[in-house]
């Protein structure tokens, strides 16, 4: 039985459009924010607060407007000290970095008008996890790991539920291709050791928004299991469509010139 709510949702600072520090890829954690980009944060939230009470949003619709944008945009051109597009370039001390100016935060019709075109999104580095492939299950912690900021409502331990419902192919495409303006995604392989995590052949069985990057691992005798050796290129091509070939090179293993 669903309860309905007696009132909506607090309005919490939201993510701006554009962050305003690096974004981890998953791998490593991002360096920590720097000065410029705390000021440009600290601009655009204040900046939004006016904005959207005026529009009548809560400041989560309002960033999710063009108008929210080319408030980030402008915010990062008044940091710079470049002024805003409306302000002659010999007036502010330069060239404006983004072609925004005031109104352009505050009318979200023309905000949408300057910021409508047709952009082509590709995401060159993406990975999911094959959860009944024949991968080591000692390294269930280790994958889970790769989802360290967001756990929905897993909680940062449970490792099975962030497996199951983060980086699951379902997952995956949700993200991708409905949550995101990507058009076209490369789904890559796992190093040497993780076995069956990602093969080949789950790559490859995709549409065309999905190109495979095919797995190598040239020290590998013909024929190993659950691997991809040097011999089986020429397969993975013209058998599976791969399009880019992904190896992992150094650790005193195998270089790039080794014969």
């Amino acid at each position: 039985m669903c309860t309905p709510k007696r009132k909506d949702d607090p309005d919490l600072e939201p993510r701006l459009p554009i962050p305003q520090q690096i974004i981890s890829n998953g791998e490593y954690l991002p360096v920590p924010q720097a000065d410029p980009q705390r000021r440009v944060e600290a601009l655009t939230n204040e900046m939004v607060d006016e904005r959207a009470k005026n529009l009548g949003l809560s400041r989560r619709n309002f960033l999710r407007t063009a108008a929210g944008t080319a408030t980030v945009l402008f915010a990062m051109n008044q940091v710079d000290g470049c002024g805003d597009s409306s302000t002659p370039a010999s007036s502010n001390g330069g060239d404006v970095i983004f072609n925004v100016c005031e109104e352009d935060t505050r009318d979200l019709e023309q905000a949408k008008a300057v910021s409508d075109a047709d952009f082509f999104v590709m995401d060159v580095q993406t990975h999911h996890v094959e959860l009944g492939g024949n991968w080591n299950p000692v390294l269930k912690n280790a994958i889970a790991a790769l989802r360290f900021t967001d756990f929905g409502d897993c909680g940062r331990g449970n490792v099975d539920c962030i497996l199951n419902t983060k980086i699951n192919q379902d997952n995956y495409i949700k993200e991708m291709f409905l949550d995101s303006e990507t058009a076209v995604g490369v789904m890559s392989g796992i190093p040497t050791g993780a076995l069956e995590i990602l093969p080949n052949t789950t790559m490859a069985n995709g549409s065309q928004r999905m190109i495979a990057q095919m797995l190598c691992e040239p020290t590998l005798a013909q024929g190993t299991p659950g691997r991809t050796t040097i011999h089986d290129i020429q397969q993975n091509v013209e058998e599976l469509g791969s399009a880019g070939l992904k190896c992992y090179p150094g650790g005193d293993i195998w270089w790039l010139d080794d014969e």
